[in-house]
């Protein structure tokens, strides 16, 4: 495939650039380096554009922020004679020297500012000395200057939040789930927050197609899951389900937070296996490492392959046992402890089955 080749200086570009004399592959490394290093950052980047669009995320604040690259142009005839504009791009052609652009497309405005001067300082040390601005949280008071609020103080505090969250407006329900996320963080009101039904409000806030505001549940819940015994109220809700989906979307910022929750409420017992288990030679367990395999993303993992194949019964998944009914057909779940593995047990219920051996056939080359 042909290199696209990196679009020229436009006519207006922003203030927040700089310009670095290198190799284009190698500023393009170094600038996943750097992103790949900031711990709440989620980047893609635009081979055709030489673009970046990055989402950063801290302290309940977010910021979108677009990268561009574009060569330098030092020779401004083409802009009014379009005709000279191949002549230009002749000379041109040795040039090394690249713009890097930083565009902040909206959110808080210190973490893109920390951002740019990160870039800034990796390139060009010398005009941007590393220095990353703060937010202006105040310092916390001595302990004996904090006044203790009562219950009804905190119940009215929280109340406002939780009634805006039941809003049928996307932007304030956005809003009502980041100040329940900040709330999550403020000692004296956490403690009341599963009391005023924030819990079952934020697991309702995450069915939602909004990033932002799936993140800020995340978050928050993370938050109170270490803080508050709330592993009941979202193991017996209606959507661990979409919280295990979640913590698989790598491609986003919240699927760290959901991976948290679901290795926090890991309440699963899996059966051991023991010379009672039978076995089908024929069709022997699916084996699986347990260094890197956990019950809760086997599990899902199960869940999904058996979705995935067409014309067979409607699995049924018993939570106590830990095995699915499919049909007259049973897959078991078991503990290996003598190999440290997990194991995939199929039960054959009748003598010529295709769905099981369909079945069979998905998992064995899986």
């Amino acid at each position: 495939m042909t290199e696209v080749p990196i679009p020229f200086k436009p006519t207006y570009i922003m203030r927040t650039h700089f310009i670095v004399e290198n190799e284009l592959s190698n500023i393009i490394n170094n600038i996943n380096n750097i992103l790949n290093s900031i711990e709440e950052v989620i980047y893609n980047y635009d081979l055709k554009l030489y673009k970046w669009t990055i989402t950063i995320y801290k302290n309940t604040q977010i910021c979108n922020v677009e990268i561009n690259l574009f060569k330098e142009y030092k020779i401004t005839r083409c802009y009014n004679f379009p005709e000279l504009r191949d002549k230009d791009e002749d000379e041109m052609s040795n040039n090394k020297e690249i713009i890097i652009e930083c565009n902040k497309l909206n959110g808080d405005a210190f973490l893109f500012h920390n951002l740019y001067n990160k870039l800034g300082n990796y390139f060009k040390p010398d005009e941007f000395p590393l220095k990353e601005l703060n937010d202006f949280n105040p310092s916390p008071l001595p302990e004996g200057l904090v006044p203790e609020i009562t219950e009804k103080e905190a119940y009215d505090s929280i109340e406002p939040i939780v009634n805006l969250a039941k809003d049928k407006s996307e932007y304030n329900r956005k809003m009502a789930a980041q100040v329940l996320c900040e709330l999550t963080k403020e000692p004296d009101i956490y403690k009341y927050m599963v009391q005023c039904g924030c819990v079952e409000i934020l697991l309702e806030l995450i069915n939602t197609s909004n990033k932002e505001i799936k993140l800020f549940c995340y978050d928050a819940l993370n938050e109170l899951i270490y803080k508050l015994n709330i592993k009941d109220i979202i193991k017996n809700s209606n959507r661990i389900n979409l919280i295990m989906e979640d913590q698989n979307n790598e491609s986003e910022l919240y699927s760290k937070y959901a991976k948290q929750i679901i290795a926090e409420i890991n309440y699963i017992v899996v059966p051991c296996y023991n010379n009672e288990v039978y076995i089908d030679l024929l069709h022997p367990p699916v084996r699986y490492d347990a260094n890197y395999w956990k019950p809760y993303i086997l599990i899902n993992f199960v869940n999904n392959v058996l979705k995935s194949i067409e014309g067979i019964s409607q699995p049924v998944y018993d939570d106590v046992n830990i095995n699915w009914i499919i049909g007259l057909n049973k897959l078991e779940l078991y503990y290996d402890n003598t190999n440290d593995e997990y194991l995939i047990n199929f039960v054959k219920c009748e003598e010529n089955s295709d769905e099981f051996d369909l079945i069979y056939s998905y998992f064995s080359r899986n």
